[in-house]
């Protein structure tokens, strides 16, 4: 065995400034630590089990740490933050790069990310990662960062002069009982008895098995008995001769493929240059053809489609859509649909050539176990709890928006969970929802965030102003980032700031 270290002591890692920095790992025989020009020995108990606390380490790096026979090189020490939640935390950089392109451009090397491998399990806390690395920010990973993270982080660096690093560990779409121990959730039997029926590894695999049969079942079943594909609707040759004409905004009902079309007139000039399609957000997949070749796939309705065109034809351009929907489906109002180029743009918004394809009978919904309670707690929150961080940021509540109720009483049941695996009271900073016209419960879990307040170290960045009407996922992240740091400046680093309705702190006698 020699030395074996966790995922998270690894290159290019920040340790938390200030505090007792745990470095642990298994061993065989006797460990010797160096870093910072101080040298630490200890020897692992029976079970191969070895710890070392670094006191009050000064912010700086890059550094060098060796232990025994292994090198840790780019090692940094700063603020360590946690950023956890569902999708809106998860949103990676790649996502708003046309909302702050300079951002994507210039990225500031001192902000780390260790992003945590997606896993669940309901056997019980888990001590270690399957997998996992830090990266310091770079126009070659900078897409994959958390954009409220990155916006956090940068802000911090540019008020405090020390490395940040992000620990993310987020997943879309999934509700606060999945982030919870067991213990928190005693004063809910009915998940308990959940997360004891997730706990049987054969149910977990034949529920899996029998969504994998079919949803596979739906997509072939559409394939085999769609026109389209048969006849080659995609073609720039075919003949859409006698197809309705409507408006690309128009939804649609059923289940099944439909088919739309538009064609334009390229010029000359624009032969053979690259252009972007932008086709907003859909319900639910696509495949999307210029001139008969397929320039671009998406799977699920909420990413938008930005799909390159390598080389515009000359004249006649056929743009093909196939959309296969669940449940209806329809292209969001509100989103920019173009063909653009270095010269221009085209309007695609307006009228399309439309053809249903197949038709079929909706799978059952689909059981997510990352969505069950304790599974990502378990998964993803205990094996990093010898760590020391800073605080933890939290972007979740839109999927417990429709079940409201007892969100406060979970969400304390979650901090005080979490502040005793960390072993002291890491403050807690929460993202306010922000409005969407599609969350007419939204309100509701909002008054229940303001709620969970009253818990002290807690602090929470308004966001309803910041919301677009058609999005659950808005783009503007910087200011979301901007405010959770105004959050850490005041409840964090101390600072007195000016009142602002924009970072919230609950009054507690």
């Amino acid at each position: 065995m020699s030395i074996m270290l966790p995922k998270l002591i690894s290159d290019g890692m920040v340790l938390q400034r200030g505090t007792a920095a745990r470095i642990w790992g298994k061993a065989d025989e006797r460990v010797t630590l160096t870093f910072l020009g101080k040298q630490y020995v200890t020897a692992p108990d029976p079970s191969g089990y070895w710890e070392i606390l670094l006191d009050n380490l000064p912010p700086g790096g890059p550094y060098t740490m060796s232990i025994n026979e292994i090198t840790i090189n780019d090692v940094f020490v700063g603020d360590v933050w946690l950023c956890s939640g569902q999708s809106n935390m998860q949103i990676p950089m790649s996502r708003v790069k046309h909302m702050y392109p300079e951002e994507i451009a210039s990225p500031n090397p001192n902000i780390r990310q260790f992003t945590v491998p997606q896993r669940f399990n309901f056997h019980g806390p888990q001590d270690s990662l399957e997998g996992g690395h830090w990266s310091a920010a770079s126009t070659d990973t900078i897409s994959d960062f958390s954009a409220v993270g990155y916006f956090f982080a940068k802000r911090l660096h540019e008020r405090y002069h020390v490395p940040i690093g992000l620990i993310l560990s987020a997943i879309g779409g999934t509700p606060i009982h999945a982030w919870m121990s067991r213990g928190a959730l005693e004063a809910f039997p009915e998940l308990i008895r959940e997360a004891d029926l997730c706990a049987d590894d054969g149910y977990v695999a034949r529920v899996q098995a029998e969504d994998m049969r079919q949803i596979e079942s739906f997509f072939s079943g559409i394939d085999a008995s769609d026109p389209g594909l048969r006849e080659s609707w995609h073609s720039p040759d075919y003949s859409d001769e006698g197809w309705e004409e409507r408006d690309l905004l128009d939804p649609w009902p059923g289940s099944g493929s439909v088919w739309l079309r538009k064609t334009l007139h390229i010029p000359p000039e624009l032969a053979g240059k690259k252009a972007t399609l932008f086709l907003g957000t859909l319900i639910d997949w696509d495949m999307v053809y210029v001139n008969g070749q397929v320039v671009g796939n998406t799977t699920y309705r909420y990413p938008p489609r930005e799909y390159i065109v390598p080389s515009l034809p000359s004249g006649r351009c056929v743009i093909a859509i196939r959309v296969i929907s669940k449940d209806g489906g329809c292209f969001t109002p509100g989103k920019q649909y173009l063909l653009s180029t270095d010269d221009g743009v085209f309007n695609l918004n307006g009228k399309w050539l439309f053809r249903r394809g197949a038709s079929a009978l909706p799978p059952a919904p689909e059981v997510f176990f990352t969505y069950k309670p304790t599974g990502l707690y378990n998964g993803m929150i205990t094996p990093l709890r010898r760590f020391a961080i800073k605080g933890a940021l939290w972007y979740q509540g839109e999927a417990d928006a429709d079940n409201p109720e007892r969100y406060a009483e979970k969400l304390r049941a979650l901090i005080s969970t979490w502040r005793s695996d960390w072993g002291y009271d890491i403050p807690f900073l929460l993202v306010e929802l922000p409005h969407w016209e599609g969350g007419p419960h939204w309100h509701l879990l909002r008054q229940q965030q303001w709620l969970a307040l009253d818990m002290p170290k807690t602090a929470m960045a308004a966001a309803f102003d910041l919301g677009e009407h058609n999005d659950l996922h808005p783009l503007g992240k910087q200011a979301v980032g901007d405010r959770l740091a105004r959050c850490a400046m005041r409840l964090v680093y101390g600072e007195k700031l000016p009142h602002s309705p924009f970072e919230i702190v609950g009054y507690r006698k």
